[in-house]
């Protein structure tokens, strides 16, 4: 038997080992997640590579090692194609119509994507965020076994649609999520939540409000029902919170969550409003192992250390007086 003559299940396999699946790690990266260093064959200047850098760099590479192997040759393509839209990274959302014409016309791709990544969109007279939300509603509907929704940039627009169905899609399937929102999308975060119980891994950013509407802002959001909901995630391990995230902290403190091993806050350089991540660690505190609180306010040390007793990893501000 030739190598050309082999199963294609023995192809399959082969091209799932030559790929990267780091992509599809459910944990998001903290504070203690190395960074490095690395500059591209044609510069001479070094550069410092975060975890979310590298994390773009290992998608692009992942594709361009596909590409690499299945266009070698009419066989390997037929092969390995499917590998292309295992992790479906939108770096580029004018691609976004071209990307669903490919789910439309064979729908069976869809069936092997498990992660979906947004890095950025803009606004312009081709795409709008009504295009945007649209195709990611068509993306999310094609993609059954969904485990993986990032947002890096901001949806909160968008929000309750792109939610609402992936709380009717991929309610069984999704694990983790990432989502740039504004501190008014928290009732739809909540109900949102409330239908995603098997999620192990959450990190919201709560962006900034306008200077234009800081006034506005200030006042907590309205939660209507969202307030009575006594949330249950018994999956959730680890919990990120970034920007304004002091009502969300409040909500959370009253849920249950009996499998978060990891909390991370980042209020940023805001110094009013502190979360009460006192109460919160009251409720949580016992079985974290790893805790990052970045606050320009000092917090109580002594009483966080004595919330937390299982701490193995504990990350605060060097500028806090202890």
């Amino acid at each position: 038997m030739g190598a050309l003559d082999l199963p294609a299940e023995i192809f399959q396999y082969i091209f799932e080992l030559l790929e990267d699946d780091t992509v599809f790690k459910r944990a998001l990266p903290t504070c203690m997640t190395l960074s490095y260093w690395d500059r591209k064959w044609d510069q001479e200047t070094w550069n410092l590579i975060d975890p979310l850098d590298s994390m773009y760099a290992r998608q692009r590479d992942r594709y361009a090692t596909i590409k690499a192997i299945i266009f070698t040759c009419r066989q390997w393509y037929r092969f390995g194609h499917h590998l292309l839209y295992r992790s479906l990274f939108l770096s580029d959302p004018s691609k976004l119509a071209a990307l669903c014409y490919a789910l439309d016309r064979n729908s069976s791709l869809g069936w092997y994507t498990k992660r979906l990544h947004l890095v950025r969109f803009y606004a312009t007279r081709r795409m709008s965020i009504a295009d945007l939300e649209h195709g990611l509603i068509s993306i999310i509907q094609q993609c059954p076994n969904l485990e993986i929704f990032t947002a890096d940039c901001p949806i909160a627009p968008s929000f309750l649609p792109i939610a609402d169905t992936l709380c009717s899609f991929s309610w069984k399937t999704l694990r983790s999520v990432h989502w740039t929102l504004t501190p008014e999308s928290l009732p739809r975060l909540i109900w949102a939540l409330d239908s995603l119980s098997s999620l192990v891994s959450a990190h919201i950013d709560f962006e900034p409000a306008p200077p234009s509407s800081t006034d506005d802002v200030e006042e907590s959001p309205r939660l209507g029902a969202a307030s009575q909901l006594a949330l249950e995630l018994p999956c959730l391990q680890q919990l990120s919170l970034r920007g304004l995230s002091q009502d969300f902290l409040d909500e959370a403190a009253g849920w249950s969550l009996p499998a978060l091993r990891s909390f991370s806050l980042d209020f940023v350089a805001n110094r009013h409003d502190l979360p009460d991540v006192v109460d919160f660690l009251t409720q949580h505190g016992a079985q974290l192992t790893f805790l990052d609180l970045n606050t320009l306010p000092s917090l109580d040390l002594a009483a966080i250390l004595e919330l937390c007793p299982e701490l193995t990893t504990f990350a605060f501000n060097p500028d806090w007086r202890l």
